[in-house]
């Protein structure tokens, strides 16, 4: 009777035991979504190329994108004016950047190609959406990155 005691005792303390091994852990949900803020636009200037680009479409491409710490940097090419005053206007919205551009002086009789950067502080992780395109325009270049 007292070995019946003894198994009943150890079979109550292994299912305590095992309970309190289950209890759940409850931690805050993270925050992966993507915040930006725009910081400038960067003009490097009229591109010296020594031959013309071979692709047959003129459309304005992302060359690509860098991260440093906080900042990323889009660097977008894009044909206009040879002597551009360029404005823009940006729009944040969700996971989607829209870059709009203008070039205000219009006196050249020149274009160039130009692969110019426009600089965000960011924090998060996702997919960011790429609208770029010129005012009063449909939007010419539409591209997804995924930003860790």
């Amino acid at each position: 009777m007292h070995f019946r005691k003894s198994i009943v005792l150890l079979c109550v303390l292994i299912t305590l035991i095992s309970w309190a091994g289950c209890k759940k852990k409850t931690t805050d949900p993270v925050d992966t979504s993507l915040h930006l803020i725009y910081l400038e636009h960067l003009n490097n200037g009229c591109l010296e190329l020594e031959e013309p680009a071979m692709a047959p479409s003129r459309d304005p491409y992302l060359v690509g994108h860098t991260i440093e710490g906080n900042d990323l940097t889009l660097t977008i090419h894009y044909e206009a004016n040879c002597c551009p005053a360029f404005v823009d206007s940006i729009r944040l919205m969700d996971q989607t950047v829209e870059i709009l551009i203008d070039d205000t002086l219009q006196g050249c009789r020149c274009i160039c190609d130009y692969e110019n950067d426009f600089a965000f502080n960011y924090s998060g992780s996702g997919a960011l959406h790429l609208l770029f395109g010129w005012f009063n325009e449909p939007f010419s270049l539409d591209t997804t990155i995924v930003l860790p």
